[in-house]
């Protein structure tokens, strides 16, 4: 145990998980045990194989919080969301205000299209959290994914008063896009190209990911190489 503590403290991973491996042979029951050698394999990167541990540490210890919200992460990594989202949940029953576990089952239900699922969660973490703008931007997104184009510029706007990324100001462009403004469209994407952090390259693969939801939106398709040129010409 000494030894395995030791490896794991200092972060090699993958000499603790042999050490954890061999006492759980001697000691099949214990949930920290499980646990500890779970959180080695995804440090690891190997998730499928800690979601296996995770999931037979809560066989003995069903109701520790810190086991199921990294079950749910897991499921989440694995791209599996409505099985995170069960989780969540579970770690919401346990934890009602905590703004981590609500914001999380918020990208669930956005991965799952439930955008008014999704919202309901964005917004108690906008309530509970003295940190607003970490609330903002799934908000303005999912706003903008479920055709809400005015609350999805409102919270855009917010997000432009406070320090905005390259991505804010994309999405934001994409908000003004479906609200038939495309002057101020291109103002943003151009913002959004212009950032330190972008580059052209980046600037034309995003947008281009994000062509299905800006169609979605109301978009005509054939408008957007129109709207491209004209943000490469501003910029």
């Amino acid at each position: 145990t000494v030894i395995g503590e030791f490896y794991f403290n200092k972060n090699y991973f993958e000499e603790a998980t042999d050490i954890y491996s061999l006492l759980l042979k001697e000691d099949p029951d214990n949930h920290v045990l499980y646990q500890k050698k779970g959180y080695c394999l995804q440090m690891l990167g190997q998730v499928k194989e800690a979601l296996a541990v995770y999931l037979n540490a809560e066989v003995f210890d069903s109701n520790n919080s810190w086991i199921i919200k990294k079950i749910a992460h897991c499921y989440r990594l694995l791209k599996q969301p409505d099985e995170a989202l069960l989780y969540y949940k579970k770690a919401e029953r346990l934890n009602p205000d905590n703004l981590s576990v609500q914001l999380n089952i918020g990208h669930c239900y956005l991965e799952l299209k439930n955008y008014d699922e999704a919202l309901k969660s964005y917004f108690k973490v906008e309530y509970l959290d003295k940190n607003k703008p970490k609330a903002w931007r799934p908000i303005a997104w999912c706003s903008f994914l479920a055709g809400k184009h005015e609350q999805a510029t409102e919270y855009f706007n917010r997000i432009m008063e406070s320090n905005p990324n390259a991505t804010d100001y994309l999405n934001a462009g994409h908000a003004q896009l479906a609200l038939k403004n495309n002057k101020e469209a291109v103002r943003l994407y151009a913002l959004s190209l212009k950032h330190p952090e972008n580059s052209r390259e980046k600037f034309v693969e995003t947008f281009t990911n994000d062509i299905p939801d800006i169609v979605r939106a109301g978009v005509e398709m054939q408008n957007l190489p129109f709207i491209l040129d004209q943000v490469m010409y501003d910029a």
